[in-house]
């Protein structure tokens, strides 16, 4: 079977089709309904709370986070609805302001502002990106129970109420995006002054984490959000076409929840059996290995013990530009690199936890391979991950390392799929 790699250079990989074992990706649940009358509906009927109509008063001052080109969520679309629905509710033009939550990626450029607000919309309202470095941009809300101070973006803590845009999918950090995750870690400050939850997701293994909505990161999460005045936000789960499967509105925990339950549906998968090569294709929009990575986290899970997972991903940007230490590093047993944090060895808490994510993924594999244009065999070799320029290229070298016609599982959209049959509903929401 010709297994192809859509909306990328790369070349199709020839499979046996007695050695596949399936093909797997995201469902098509998409309504017929068009987007903009269903989030009519959502923000008429919202999930847990009252509508922005009771929520929102004249003279407020309310900031829509977003988020920035790297989701696929249309934002563009949904700006134009939202903002009316608030301003319906008295809330003045210039008491709006939009804040893009870019956690730790670099800052977007004025075309992916344009495409992923809208030209109306980034002309008419102010605009903000997130700086997680900037101390002038930052601001203390709190502590945690523990002892953490909560410092965020100083926008949330200057409006009166908060509303937050978000597509949901399964994620190795919090089990499925959404919720308070827009503003944590999306808008927070830097790693070593609040609590970051990256390194305590790094904590756990893959398999507690992905795809369950209810996790102990996910709990943290919610403590935290609690401290921000995010009172609403605006969920969509696309389903395998990127088309709109649902979209809900409302209180963040409750939203969050429900969201999850659809995005359980649609990224889910059930592979017959695992296989002793993944080829894990990872969406043509991941920038770098820190966000292709999220392919390796779910592959993992589906890979017999000794095999290869073949991740395939261009990474224009490379292996993760804002976290040069990466790359100064290896990966590298869990307790050594939390030794390396507590001496200042690392001083880089997100990128400690990418290793240590990565690290966790590899453990059971006999090798992963790394199909990309962009990142170079000695860049990879600091994640434990071999280069090459093709899948093909790749294939062969995990027929190699296997040492006899592998059975063969493909991940399509690989990023935001799971196997769903290793966990029952009732233990990821509870």
């Amino acid at each position: 079977m010709e297994i192809t790699f859509p909306d990328s250079s790369f070349e199709a990989v020839q499979v046996p089709e007695s050695s596949l074992v399936g093909v797997c990706g995201p469902g098509v649940l998409a309504t017929a309904q068009p987007l903009e009358d269903q989030l009519a509906v959502a923000l008429a009927r919202p999930v847990g709370t009252e509508p922005l109509s009771v929520l929102l008063r004249p003279g407020m001052r309310v900031l829509v986070v977003v988020e920035d080109h790297t989701a696929p969520t249309p934002t563009a679309r949904i700006l134009p609805v939202l903002l009316a629905a608030i301003q319906s509710a008295g809330v003045a033009h210039r008491d709006i302001e939009i804040l893009v939550a870019t956690a730790s990626r670099r800052q977007m450029t004025e075309t992916e502002l344009r495409q992923t607000l809208g030209d109306r919309t980034l002309q008419e309202y102010a605009v903000a990106q997130h700086d997680w470095r900037h101390w002038s941009e930052l601001a203390t809300i709190g502590d945690t129970a523990d002892g953490y101070p909560v410092i965020v973006n100083r926008r949330l803590a200057e409006a009166d109420v908060v509303v937050g845009v978000r597509h949901v999918v399964p994620d190795r950090v919090t089990g499925f995006t959404g919720g308070y995750e827009i503003v944590d870690p999306g808008c927070f400050g830097d790693t070593h002054s609040t609590r970051d939850i990256s390194w305590l997701a790094a904590l756990y293994p893959t398999r507690d984490i992905l795809g369950r909505a209810s996790n102990p990161v996910r709990q943290t999460v919610e403590q935290i959000g609690r401290l921000t005045r995010l009172a609403f936000v605006v969920h969509v789960v696309l389903d395998g076409r990127g088309d709109v499967a649902e979209i809900l509105a409302g209180d963040p925990v409750a939203a969050y929840r429900a969201s999850a339950m659809t995005a359980f549906q649609v990224y889910g998968i059930d592979p017959p059996s695992q296989g002793e090569v993944v080829i894990a294709d990872a969406r043509s929009d991941s920038a770098d290995l820190l966000q292709a990575a999220r392919a390796l986290y779910g592959a993992s899970l589906v890979v017999r013990p000794g095999g290869a997972v073949i991740l395939v991903a261009e990474c224009p940007e490379g292996v993760a530009p804002n976290h040069p230490q990466v790359l100064r590093h290896r990966v590298s047993p869990l307790a050594d690199l939390e030794r390396d944090l507590s001496v200042g060895t690392i001083t880089d808490v997100i990128g400690a936890a990418f290793l240590a994510m990565v690290g966790r993924s590899l453990e059971s594999l006999g090798s992963c391979f790394l199909a990309s244009h962009h990142v170079s065999p000695q860049d990879a070799a600091c994640l434990g991950i071999h280069a090459t320029t093709s899948p093909r290229e790749a294939f062969e070298q995990a027929r190699t390392l296997i040492g006899h016609e592998p059975r063969v599982l493909v991940l399509r959209d690989a990023t935001t799929t799971f196997p769903r049959q290793r966990l029952q509903a009732r233990t990821v929401f509870r």
